[in-house]
C-alpha cells in the first residue's frame, strides 16, 4: 500500500478501532494500534486509557454511533471506517454474549460483532440517513486457526466452508470472504455478483462516486466496482486480474477462472503440498484447489506468471507510472494471528 493524502474538501472522515499512520488519511481516529494492543485506547495519536479487552467492541460501537450522530448535524457527507478488533484474536466476547451461540466462544464473539453492525445500522435508520448511505460489510481475510478451529470442526462448522486453507494462506480460504453492500436506490436488494473484486478497490469506487480524480500515486491497485454496485450486466469485469499475498510473501494472481500461485503449498501456515513449486487452478470447476493444472496447462501458467511479474515490476496493476513496492515481513509467527 502506498501512502497518500488525497483529501476531499468538505468531507468528514473518521476511523474507529484499529489503524496506524491515520493522521495522513483520517480527520479523527478512535481506537487501538493493532489486535495485540486492543486494551490501549487511543484518540488520534495519543493513548488515553486502558480498557478491558472484552469492552473493545462496545467502545468501538459507541464511538461510531457518536460520530454518526454528530455528522448528521452537519450539511456535508461523511466517511466512517470501522475495522473491529473481532474476529481477530484474542477471542474476548463480553459477559453478555458468553454462551449465546451454543457453539464456541469464537461463535459468541461473532454474534457480538454482528450486533455491533446492527446497532450502527439502527443509528442510520433513527437519524433518517439510511437512504443516503452506502455501506460495505466485509472482512479482511479468512479464518485464523488460532481461534480454536478444532472445536468448531467438532461442532460441525468449518469457517472456510468449501475453500482450501485459512488465514495467512495464498489458497482461497485465506482471502475469499463475504462482502455485503447496501445502497438504497442503487443496489437491488438480494442481488448477487460473481465479479471477482478486492478491497483495494473501495478507494477507486468511492472516488468515482464522488467525482474525484485520484493522484497517480494513489490507489495503484484500485479499480472502481461501481458498475457491479449498479448491477450493470453488460459491464466488463471490473478488474483485469486480482493479486493477493500470503503471510510469507508468496503471491497468487486470479484472472477469470484461472488462478496461479508462485509457491508450493499454501504459502502460509496450512500444511499440504503436491511438491510442485507453482500451482494453477480452475476456480469455477475446482474451488477447493485440489487439482493442480500447472503441468496440464503450462501455457496459461506461464501467461499468468508473466502478468504477475509485470505487476511486480511496475509496482502497480493500474495504468500509470512505475511505483516502488513496499517491503513486507517474511515468516510472521503463528502467535501473531
Amino acid at each position: 500500500m502506498h501512502k497518500t493524502n488525497a483529501h476531499i474538501p468538505g468531507f468528514s472522515r473518521v476511523n474507529t478501532a484499529s489503524g496506524a499512520d491515520d493522521e495522513e488519511t483520517f480527520d479523527v481516529f478512535h481506537g487501538f494500534h493493532h489486535a495485540r494492543e486492543m486494551h490501549s485506547w487511543a484518540e488520534n495519536d495519543t493513548v488515553v486509557e486502558h480498557i478491558p479487552l472484552d469492552q473493545v467492541i462496545a467502545r468501538t460501537t459507541r464511538e461510531s454511533i457518536r460520530f454518526i450522530e454528530e455528522a448528521s448535524q452537519k450539511d456535508q457527507p461523511f466517511f466512517l471506517y470501522v475495522p473491529l478488533g473481532s474476529p481477530h484474536t484474542p477471542v474476548v466476547p463480553s459477559e453478555k454474549w458468553h454462551g449465546k451461540s451454543g457453539v464456541t466462544p469464537y461463535a459468541d464473539y461473532m454474534m457480538e460483532t454482528d450486533d455491533a453492525a446492527v446497532k450502527i445500522l439502527d443509528t442510520l435508520d433513527r437519524l433518517n440517513l439510511t437512504e443516503d448511505t452506502l455501506i460495505f460489510y466485509t472482512a479482511d481475510n479468512g479464518f485464523s486457526p488460532q481461534a480454536n478451529l478444532t472445536d468448531l470442526l467438532e461442532k460441525g462448522h468449518d469457517p472456510s466452508y468449501t475453500l482450501r486453507g485459512y488465514k495467512a494462506d495464498a489458497w482461497d480460504g485465506g482471502h475469499r470472504v463475504p462482502c455485503v453492500a447496501r445502497w438504497p436506490g442503487v443496489i437491488e436488494p438480494g442481488r448477487v455478483s460473481e465479479d471477482v473484486i478486492c478491497h483495494n478497490s473501495l478507494m477507486a469506487t468511492c472516488a468515482e462516486i464522488l467525482g474525484v480524480t485520484l493522484p497517480e500515486d494513489a490507489g495503484v491497485d484500485s479499480f472502481s466496482i461501481l458498475p457491479v454496485l449498479r448491477g450493470d450486466l453488460n459491464a466488463e469485469p471490473t478488474h483485469p486480474y486480482v493479486i493477493h499475498q500470503s503471510i510469507k510473501g508468496h503471491l497468487a494472481i486470479r484472472r477469470g477462472d484461472g488462478k496461479f500461485l508462485n509457491c508450493e503449498g499454501s504459502g502460509g501456515w496450512s500444511k499440504g503440498s503436491d511438491g510442485k513449486p507453482t500451482q494453477l487452478y480452475h476456480m469455477a470447476e475446482d474451488r477447493k484447489e485440489s487439482r493442480n493444472l500447472v503441468d496440464e496447462n503450462p501455457g496459461l501458467a506461464a501467461e499468468l506468471a508473466e502478468l504477475l511479474q509485470t505487476a511486480m515490476d511496475n509496482g502497480r496493476s493500474t495504468p500509470g507510472p512505475k511505483m516502488a513496492n513496499d517491503p513486507f515481513m517474511h515468516d510472521r509467527p503463528e502467535a501473531e494471528a
